[in-house]
């Protein structure tokens, strides 16, 4: 399911954000809240039943919970558990299923006032996300004033929003062969893989395939391994105490001056100075 609003001026409005942590058995008490909840997993499983539908919440996947929707968890949690959240408010949407989501993709009206959040998935650029939603936890402890916070929470809809069309974008082409490459590359980016080995795994010629890749996706595979390494350093960074050379090791670089050479010329700042832009956090822990 989906919660749309097609004409959507960003006046959602933010309520409350944290990072809940908990390294012994637990379980999220039974509520309703008169607001939306997003939920993104970062360590652990977390069992939820929300309306009665069972979900079990992983690092990598997100949630949301609409107001006025009875929601629990449906069972004990088994080790460290660590999850971000945060709550707002926002004026009607409608729902819609899979096929109606579909339909906006050829439907006449202003993709620039469209907010398109799914009520669960797994496929979504959870790093950047992270990213997103670390920032706007900084803005919550700064106490910045409303408008700016508000105007911060609208710009991480719209960006669930951008991602959730591509991904329905993807899943309308009959035969996308470049969806399994993709999906190769995003879990094996971490190692040391090449356009080369990727060609031999597919039984792709290199340089046909470096075409296809660019020409479809608008990025080189190169770039994309690099994209994939910069997006887990940036999260490394934000939410570990690893150094800059553990975390050059962890994303696939055995040179740590080059790393940081590349995260450069992709953020424009030092990984120290990116590690220093996130020096607050509102802890939830029991």
């Amino acid at each position: 399911m989906y919660y749309c609003s097609k004409n959507f001026k960003g006046d959602s409005h933010f309520i409350s954000a944290g990072i809940f942590m908990s390294k012994d058995s637990w379980i999220h008490s039974s509520r309703i809240i008169d607001s939306y909840e997003i939920i993104c997993g970062i360590e652990g499983t977390l069992p939820m039943e929300v309306d009665n539908e069972f979900f079990e919440i992983e690092a990598g996947q997100m949630m949301i919970i609409p107001p006025g929707v009875p929601h629990k968890g449906f069972k004990q949690t088994q080790g460290t558990i660590r999850f971000l959240w945060f709550h707002f408010s926002l004026d009607t949407v409608q729902s819609l299923d899979q096929q109606e989501a579909q339909q906006l993709l050829t439907d006449d009206f202003c993709p620039n006032q469209l907010l398109l959040l799914p009520n669960y998935h797994d496929k979504l650029n959870m790093n950047r996300l992270y990213l997103m939603i670390n920032q706007l936890l900084d803005l919550y402890q700064d106490q910045v004033v409303p408008p700016y916070i508000d105007a911060y929470l609208n710009s991480i809809l719209y960006e669930i929003t951008h991602q959730t069309m591509q991904l329905l974008k993807s899943s309308l082409l009959e035969n996308d062969t470049l969806q399994p490459i993709q999906d190769w590359i995003r879990i094996h980016a971490f190692e040391k893989i090449s356009l080369q080995s990727i060609a031999n795994h597919f039984n792709y010629n290199k340089n046909y395939l470096s075409r296809k890749y660019k020409n479809e996706t608008g990025i080189g595979i190169t770039m994309q391994i690099t994209k994939h390494r910069i997006d887990q350093a940036k999260l490394l960074l934000a939410e570990s105490n690893l150094s800059i050379e553990e975390i050059a090791a962890y994303v696939g670089y055995d040179d740590a001056k080059y790393f940081m050479r590349t995260f450069r010329k992709f953020e424009n700042m030092t990984p120290t100075q990116y590690r220093f832009t996130f020096n607050k956090r509102h802890f939830n822990k029991v």
